[in-house]
């Protein structure tokens, strides 16, 4: 019986041994499983830092390799833009060696036809074109609070250059205001003006319509010691914002020495240079231009007005009389005068157009005042 007895206690020992291996076996493989995944997640995050490291090394290895140049090439919009353009007016299957013109603008022509307004055309002419129409399309918008009075001012310029209609209807009236103002004559040469006023109408000029006439003056900083202010005394500049009248352009030409020559000492056209015979057409057209301005003043001032060639040829005789003498104190002044600028008092400045003025007679300064 006990041998009996002892068999199912056996069994069970032995079934309870082989559980256990069981048991730590699947533990085992558990923990082998998991350590396995382990190193491949941990291998897998080893290789992109890696390749992290390897691509930031060679990015900053292809910047430090760059030239300064290439550092600073612009990559902006308007860079992109003009670079674009350049390209496109290549012509790649030239040889540059050969033809570099047609090289870097063989196509140009293709791209880019000439206006109908123009005979030529090229990339600065397009630009300036499109300034122009940025330019126009700011002048037309509406004045905004927020903008500076001076954008105001100069939208309001542009708009009163632009209504030629108010213009035809106006007449010259505004011109002859504003000659009032200045205190220039507006019917004829006077025969009344006092030799004080004529300091005063280059200023009222230089006030009303920004005039400089015989000289230009300004404020600007010293340029050995900018905090001190100097007034600066010189030629007026012979550009204008305005568009100048074709007719005041020739007569500006006809501004040579040889010119005055001949309009001075009253010589005969005869046989004289192609430049001689454009600049008396040019006069010719100059005075049927003062003929006309002149007597549409008288129009408006007086029924009775003197319209004769005669004596309109003479006040033209005087006024290019006073152009001559003019340019002949503008050359004297001026054109020898190559010194550096110099530094005087005011003092010393009235002394200077004292001795310039010295031998200016009542006559001539008759003519500058009715000029």
């Amino acid at each position: 019986m006990s041998d009996d007895e002892d068999l199912p206690t056996s069994k069970l020992k032995g079934e309870g041994i082989n559980d256990a291996e069981s048991g730590y076996s699947k533990m085992f493989k558990n923990k082998m499983e998991s350590r396995r995944t382990f190193y491949i997640v941990l291998t897998l995050l080893i290789f992109i830092f890696a390749v992290l490291v390897i691509a930031v090394i060679g990015l900053s290895f292809v910047y430090l390799t760059k030239t300064e140049d290439q550092r600073r090439t612009c990559t902006t919009e308007d860079c992109l833009r003009s670079a674009s353009a350049l390209v496109e007016s290549m012509n790649k299957s030239v040889d540059p060696c050969e033809d570099f013109y047609q090289f870097a603008c063989g196509n140009f022509a293709k791209w880019h036809k000439i206006p109908k307004t123009a005979v030529s055309n090229d990339r600065f002419s397009e630009v300036h074109a499109t300034v122009l129409v940025l330019i126009r399309d700011f002048l037309e918008r509406d004045d905004s609070d927020t903008e500076n009075y001076s954008v105001s001012k100069s939208r309001l310029l542009y708009r009163s250059c632009m209504a030629t209609d108010k213009m035809n209807t106006d007449g010259i009236e505004q011109l002859v205001q504003i000659l009032d103002k200045i205190g220039l004559s507006d019917t004829g040469l006077s025969t009344k003006i006092k030799s004080s006023s004529f300091s005063a109408m280059l200023a009222r000029l230089k006030k009303l319509i920004n005039l400089d006439y015989l000289f230009t003056t300004n404020v600007e900083p010293d340029t050995k010691n900018r905090s001190v202010n100097r007034i600066s005394l010189g030629k007026p500049k012979d550009t204008n914002i305005f568009p100048v009248h074709k007719i005041t352009e020739h007569i500006k030409k006809m501004s040579s020495r040889k010119m005055r020559e001949t309009l001075e000492y009253e010589e005969e056209v005869g046989n004289t240079s192609k430049e001689y015979a454009d600049g008396i057409d040019y006069l010719k057209s100059y005075a049927k231009y003062f003929q006309s301005a002149w007597t549409e003043i008288h129009k408006l001032q007086s029924n009775n007005f003197d319209t004769s060639y005669q004596t309109i040829g003479i006040k033209i005789s005087q006024l290019l009389t006073f152009i001559n003498e003019h340019s002949k104190i503008k050359e004297t002044v001026y054109d020898n005068d190559t010194e550096l600028p110099s530094l005087m008092t005011v003092d010393e400045l009235q002394n200077y157009t004292n001795n310039i003025t010295r031998n200016f007679t009542k006559s001539n300064e008759q003519i500058v005042s009715n000029y």
